[in-house]
């Protein structure tokens, strides 16, 4: 009662006060942490209410004589709650204007609870999970108000919604080179508030919910290093975890714009710039050097072409072109990467429609690239070598001439175009005459190839270094067969491993996700034998390749117990280098989960190791120090149905 009194003979004189003199209890809304309650209607006349620290007439004309939080209602004469607007309104917390917000059950003034989207209080990054980081208390994903507010105003981080002060404001009139914002939004917004004051914030870091994809592992002396794309931005990134699997932070090594508006800390992801640059970084491979300095090859999507990111002793990244340029071509996808012992860097790669030596017109197929040295800065320190290569994919097999084309009518067929069909024929489909001036439509004989998997050779290619020489695996989507080729100098050599029928090798659609690595004396090859749901090897010395060595099951797809049916395993498979077993990362995409496949003598375990949520996608391994590193992508929506994949490390002991 003390205080109450105390209360009122401070607003009798009209002063402005500060929170602690205006709050009558402390209350806990719904959905939020403890906030000050205002003084009730007791504290101000009949027709008067209690604004930025003083009983005031009530009603309103302008804006500008509301509390933050609120506007003008000039036909209601009344100050509003913005947080009552249609746009926050919600059943769910995909309703929400912002991603950051959730739908939260809050009270508003003395109305009854209900459902609201507000940034939630919080006391640390870690209450507001993952996508969200705190900042002066309140969860969010990007800089409330956007970033900033025109003179005169300040933001309140309540509604994230900018409105103005009275002149006399202290510290809202001082220059602010981050985000001017209300000191305390728990007094200072709703329809009643204490008198305002500023303060000025830093930026909040850009929060990355969308990287993982196209990931690969190694491992250096104090880190493990995961190369990744960011779908949201379109960018190569690194990241970087701490040997015991925890996350350390993450790097963006290319596809920010150099000239891009800062938006956001500084001294965060991307520096702060969140507009999008050049689309790179999908394809990725990664290796270290002898001195743990990281190596990446990926693919420039909107170059269509490959490049390579060097490392730098002080950690940050330099990236050059390598090959491509061809924009009627794609360069640069599947790639892979070693690193031999005097630094020299060996990146395979896919090439497509594009013109390859040995083939008559636009081929399809495998290329190599070697570095002239061990930090290759232009195009001009590599060599490139075109390893196997096909003419591009036909249904006609070339037979369309003078200026027909393949269409389908029954089956493949060459025929002439003309115009004149009604309706008009779709973007894909043709307009012919079939006979007797009749004028159909004839589709494509295949649907559009699918940018992941063409109709090409040399996807999913795998390298490995045998000595010094490279042996490198790739999978033929058009005849669907596992293909290996070892270079000598310049002159590669080229075996079918399986899928070809021939020699007692299977056929069917066979060597999808191939992956090579040498261990011990002999080298392993692992890949996936989609016709029959199975993940097959083959293992031998070099010189055995294509003639010797042994083929062994490595994991049957044998469904989980109540599951009918052979499992789709293999998908992503990658073994580990340098192990001393064969270790294969990959994934059950029939459950979804990731699996490690192990080789004891002769004999080949695969088990379960994530098995909660959508897992498996862009597997890989490392083994380093008897520990394995298993990195993979978790395939998952947000609340609002977006995309929010994520890559995650997990480290056991080696099998």
């Amino acid at each position: 009662m003390r205080l109450r009194l105390v209360l009122l003979g401070l607003l009798a004189t009209f002063a402005a006060v500060a929170c602690d003199s205006c709050c009558a209890e402390i209350v806990e809304p719904i959905g939020n942490a403890p906030v000050c309650a205002l003084a009730d209607a007791e504290k101000c006349d009949e027709f008067l209410t209690f604004r930025f620290g003083a009983c005031v007439e009530s009603g309103c004309l302008e804006d500008n004589e509301c509390c933050p939080g609120t506007r003008c209602r000039a036909a209601q004469n009344s100050c509003f709650p913005i947080l009552l607007d249609p746009e926050f309104e919600c059943d769910t917390s995909a309703d929400c204007p912002d991603a950051a917000q959730r739908c939260v059950e809050t009270r508003i003034g003395e109305r009854e609870p209900l459902p609201t989207c507000v940034y939630e209080t919080c006391t640390g990054d870690d209450a507001c999970g993952f996508g969200r980081v705190c900042f002066s208390g309140r969860c969010v994903k990007t800089a409330p108000c956007g970033g900033s507010c025109p003179d005169g105003s300040a933001c309140d981080l309540i509604t994230g919604r900018c409105a103005p002060f009275p002149d006399d404001s202290p510290g809202c009139a001082e220059a602010c080179a981050g985000l001017r914002a209300f000191s305390d939004p728990n007094t200072m917004s709703g329809e009643q508030c204490c008198g305002l004051s500023c303060t000025c914030l830093g930026l909040p870091p850009i929060v990355p919910t969308r990287y993982g994809r196209y990931s690969r592992i190694a491992v250096a002396p104090d880190e493990a290093l995961v190369s990744a794309y960011d779908a949201e931005y379109g960018d190569l990134v690194l990241v970087h975890y701490k040997l015991d699997g925890s996350f350390s932070r993450l790097q963006y090594v290319d596809g920010v714009p150099t000239t891009g508006a800062v938006v956001a800390d500084p001294l965060g992801p991307r520096g702060g710039i969140a507009d999008v640059g050049d689309n790179v970084g999908t394809h990725t491979s990664i290796a270290v050097d002898s001195a743990g300095l990281a190596r990446i090859a990926y693919h420039d999507v909107d170059g269509r072409s490959l490049k390579v990111a060097v490392e730098n002793a002080d950690g940050t990244f330099s990236s050059h072109f390598v090959d491509g340029g061809d924009q009627n071509a794609v360069v640069g996808r599947f790639t892979d990467m070693a690193i031999a012992g005097d630094g020299t860097i060996f990146v395979s790669y896919q090439a497509h429609d594009t013109q390859l030596v040995g083939v008559t017109g636009r081929g399809t197929g495998l290329k190599l690239a070697k570095s002239r040295t061990p930090t290759p800065a232009s195009a001009a320190d590599w060599d490139l070598l075109v390893v196997d290569a096909r003419p591009m994919f036909d249904p006609c097999n070339g037979t369309c001439t003078g200026g027909t084309q393949c269409a389908l009518n029954g089956g493949p067929v060459c025929v002439t175009a003309t115009t004149g069909c009604n309706p008009a024929c779709g973007s894909t489909e043709v307009c012919v005459d079939t006979g007797g001036g009749t004028l159909e439509c004839l589709p494509p004989p295949f649907p559009p190839e699918s940018p992941e998997v063409p109709r090409a050779r040399g996807l999913y290619t795998g390298i490995a270094l045998d000595g010094s020489t490279p042996v490198i695996v790739a999978y033929d989507a058009i005849d669907g067969d596992l293909r290996v080729a070892t270079v000598s100098g310049t002159t590669p050599t080229v075996v079918v491993l399986d899928g070809d029928g021939n020699a007692g090798r299977r056929s069917g659609d066979v060597g999808r996700f191939p992956t090579v690595a040498k261990i011990g004396q002999n080298l392993t090859i692992a890949w996936e034998d989609f016709t029959r749901h199975e993940v097959r090897a083959w293992q031998g010395a070099l010189a055995e390749l294509g003639s010797a060595g042994s083929y062994s099951q490595v994991d049957a797809g044998f469904p989980e117990a109540g599951r009918t049916g052979k499992a789709f395993v293999g998908a992503g498979a990658r073994l580990a280098q340098g192990a001393a077993a064969a270790v294969i990362a990959l994934q059950d995409a029939s459950t979804l989960d990731l699996k490690l496949a192990s080789q004891s003598g002769a004999t080949w375990t695969s088990n379960r190791l994530v098995t909660q949520g959508a897992h498996g996608f862009y597997s890989d391994v490392a083994i380093v120090e008897g520990n394995a590193y298993v990195v993979s992508v978790e395939a998952r929506l947000d609340e609002r149905g977006i995309e929010a994949s994520r890559v995650g490390l997990t480290v056991q002991p080696a099998p």
